[in-house]
């Protein structure tokens, strides 16, 4: 009888979300009531990195699993026009994935994505965050709105600002590239730079 009463709340629910079109409302209702997300670290840190494999494909347009291992998140030099394929990135800078954290911000009423403790931070709105739930179940129908993908593009400069805050020019002289395969598979290349000889060499 439970497991029945069970299946026609979930039955429910499904339905719910279907009718608002909002697979996550419940969620933010639920968030905002508590204040927090309630989440234990596990949990949190699986949301953070579903998250960020999204941004990872939106930075790139290269899908997380098509990396060899999705634990790091690229900025690159990726033309303005994302309609455009790019197969080869020259990489900006690179960023650790356990570098960020998703939090509540109570008085916005939004889940927010740190990078190093608030060195830059992403609100996400629902639509937003439905979207990223969307891309990661591999639905292609939905689209980012202008003003998402405006917020998106600012993110990623904030990011970048904080990268060379922190590290200067300190790696100029080392060159990574991410590549796409015939089977759409991700490699690296990282390259070094001797400015003596005006070579680019290929670290081993």
């Amino acid at each position: 009888m439970a497991s029945h009463h069970s299946e026609l709340e979930g039955e429910y629910q499904l339905f719910i979300d279907e009718f608002l079109q909002s697979p996550s409302l419940r969620l933010y209702d639920k968030w905002k009531t508590n204040g927090d997300l309630g989440l234990r670290k596990s949990q949190r840190r699986k949301l953070t990195d579903l998250c960020l494999k999204v941004l990872l494909e939106l930075f790139t347009g290269f899908s997380a699993n098509q990396y060899e291992s999705a634990d790091r998140l690229y900025l690159t030099m990726r033309r303005k026009d994302k309609n455009i394929v790019q197969p080869t990135q020259l990489v900006i800078c690179s960023l650790n994935f356990r570098d960020f954290d998703l939090t509540y911000n109570v008085e916005l009423s939004l889940p927010v994505l740190s990078y190093q403790k608030n060195k830059a931070n992403l609100d996400i709105p629902m639509p937003l965050f439905d979207y990223i739930l969307s891309r990661s179940k591999g639905k292609i129908g939905s689209a980012l709105t202008p003003i998402h993908q405006s917020k998106i593009d600012w993110f990623h400069g904030e990011l970048l600002k904080a990268y060379r805050a922190e590290n200067g020019d300190n790696n100029d002289d080392e060159v990574t590239v991410i590549k796409s395969g015939i089977s759409g598979e991700i490699t690296l290349h990282n390259f070094i730079y001797d400015a003596d000889k005006h070579v680019l060499e290929v670290e081993k």
